[in-house]
């Protein structure tokens, strides 16, 4: 689709490539720039006649972080417990309750020892690394895709604001707003299951 993007313009390229990426299997691409290799070598000049509106109010350091933003998978509780809550209040939430705002940690290690010493956790790895990343790694232009089980994406959004906190919130203590662009159900291929982790760095996933 030409023009600036838009949420039906995503779903639609989206589901595109999927399909496409499922066509190239025998070829084993591993990931999408794959797929971008194969259509920029196989179908040369489909993408130089594409132009993109400029937004005047864009501001060139806005333009840039739009360029270089990541992509996570977030689960919303075992058995989707908080999808609903979260399309209704526009935001994403990690459960990290038992210890507090996570903008008194510094770091990952100091993440660590606070569920080790407020959960007596052993090894709390993912839980450290889940909490660090949702406060001090996303950010706001962030694209969020929301996971049911391992199999199937419900919900796609754009990151609209800095890690919060709330005390006086009963549940989402931690949370950031988030603007949905779509939701839905799309499959993904059976051989490429969703992480099994509750926050997800796609970015920087190369599996």
């Amino acid at each position: 689709p030409a023009g600036r993007p838009t949420a039906e313009n995503f779903i639609t390229v989206m589901n595109w490539i999927f399909v496409f990426k499922s066509a190239l299997e025998p070829w084993q691409p591993s990931d999408m720039v794959d797929v971008q290799s194969f259509i920029w070598v196989c179908c040369p000049g489909t993408h130089e006649d594409v132009v993109v509106e400029e937004d005047p109010n864009r501001s060139a350091n806005e333009e840039t972080r739009i360029d270089q933003r990541r992509t996570w998978l977030v689960s919303p509780g075992e058995g989707d417990t908080f999808w609903s809550e979260w399309q209704n209040q526009n935001i994403i939430s990690v459960g990290c309750a038992e210890i507090g705002d996570l903008n008194q940690y510094k770091n990952l290690l100091q993440f660590k020892q606070a569920f080790q010493q407020k959960l007596n956790i052993e090894n709390p790895r993912n839980e450290s690394l889940a909490c660090y990343q949702f406060s001090q790694a996303m950010l706001k232009d962030d694209i969020v895709l929301i996971k049911s089980g391992k199999s199937q994406i419900v919900g796609i959004g754009v990151i609209q604001s800095d890690y919060m906190y709330d005390e006086n919130r009963t549940v989402f203590q931690s949370y950031r707003s988030v603007r949905w662009l779509a939701t839905g159900e799309w499959l993904i291929p059976s051989n490429k299951p969703i992480p099994s982790k509750t926050l997800t760095d796609l970015s920087a996933n190369k599996d």
